[in-house]
């Protein structure tokens, strides 16, 4: 196995990347194999779901949202975004609650050797 990337991984994700577009939905997906990890971020236009309002960048993503002076579609596209947004953001907050708790537990109760994260995520926002 290459040490960079787990190719099943990589896989993986094309075919939630896949199933997101069919679907035209957002998603932020996190995958791990015995060894390695992947996410993917599957939120801004062209690559993303087509409602969304937001604009992936070389340096990261940004918001482009004209609720205000835009029309309806334009309010249609910024209150979906919004709700991603928290969505996202809050079930996020979620798991990390209940994994810190969970590798608090391990840490107490485990002799844990840390290693850096083995992660390569796919460029798509």
């Amino acid at each position: 196995m290459n040490k960079l990337f787990d190719p099943e991984l990589k896989e993986a994700a094309l075919e939630i990347q896949a199933i997101l577009k069919k679907y035209n939905i957002a998603g932020q997906v996190i995958l791990v194999s015995k060894t390695h990890a992947e996410f993917v971020n599957y939120i801004a236009p062209p690559d993303g779901p087509d409602w969304s309002a937001l604009i992936r960048e070389e340096n990261g993503v940004r918001v482009k949202i004209n609720a205000k002076t835009g029309g309806p579609f334009e309010r249609v596209k910024a209150e979906a975004t919004v709700h991603m947004a928290h969505q996202i953001r809050d079930i996020s907050f979620r798991a990390v609650v209940t994994f810190s708790a969970i590798c608090d537990v391990m840490h107490e109760n485990m002799d844990i050797v840390e290693f850096p994260s083995k992660m390569t995520p796919h460029e798509v926002c």
